[in-house]
């Protein structure tokens, strides 16, 4: 037996929710969304020299500088704009916009399809120009049913939840759409344990000092081989051991303690 779901006639005039309650969400949403950067930035991001001041007894050394771990702004930009198509996708809000009860809707007020929530979440990088949504902040502002420019192209509304209009979510669609979500966080956390625990060969952060000595070509053996290059140093292929593959007998170094 299927559960009952309520279901509101669509009004003539949908009510549409203050910009004081969509600034409280989406502050909400920003810490929610700084802490998932955050992981991202730890655990994918690589060592960027902020400021630094040159050691003139060296050639290219720094005599002290300062640094920041990140990734690439596009995919801080991805994180967030999947954050709020999710949500807003499965449930028609975010954890911000439940906590202020307010959805995302078309509209007439029914629930927003996922084509809707993709367009106006990835405007938001235009809607939050230059700092804190100021542009959509002055563009909802002025529009008679307070739509930032992501909500003009996407053809969508914010409203109270009282508001939506049409059958809600049964509980057993609801239960489904919360399985989806913990699959996906799962998954993100698994690629997140992944790659930190497996993927960094050069060690939990590339160095920009480290980066300049890479080269553009990493080859890394795994196996009892050995990779040299002949015209540059004949010497070194005569050696009877190199070291650098990828083996546990490179990687895992015993240790001798001695106590007295």
């Amino acid at each position: 037996m299927s559960s009952a779901v309520s279901w509101k006639a669509p009004p003539s005039v949908v009510e549409t929710a203050t910009l004081w309650a969509r600034t409280r969400a989406i502050i909400v949403d920003l810490v929610v969304v700084s802490v998932i950067q955050a992981v991202i930035n730890g655990v994918f991001g690589s060592e960027r020299i902020t400021n630094a001041i040159i050691d003139p007894s060296t050639t290219g050394g720094y005599s002290s500088y300062t640094s920041t771990t990140s990734v690439d702004g596009f995919w801080l930009w991805a994180a967030a704009i999947a954050y709020f198509s999710l949500l807003e996708g499965l449930f028609g809000d975010t954890l911000g916009k439940a906590v202020v009860g307010i959805k995302v809707t078309d509209l007439m007020g029914r629930p927003a399809g996922w084509r809707a929530v993709l367009i106006r979440n990835t405007l938001r990088i235009i809607d939050s120009f230059p700092g804190f949504y100021l542009v959509g902040a002055l563009v909802a502002r002025f529009s008679p049913r307070r739509q930032r420019i992501g909500d003009h192209v996407a053809g969508t509304l914010v409203v109270p939840a009282r508001a939506v209009v049409g059958p809600g979510l049964s509980a057993q669609s609801r239960r489904r759409r919360v399985a989806v979500l913990l699959a996906i966080m799962i998954a993100f956390a698994a690629s997140c344990f992944a790659f930190a625990y497996y993927g960094r060969i050069f060690g939990p952060r590339v160095t920009e000092r480290a980066r300049e000595r890479i080269g553009d070509v990493v080859a890394a053996a795994y196996a009892r081989v050995g990779i040299v290059q002949r015209d540059v140093d004949p010497a070194q292929a005569r050696l009877n051991g190199h070291h650098g593959s990828l083996t546990p007998a490179e990687q895992l170094v015993p240790l001798l303690r001695y106590r007295t």
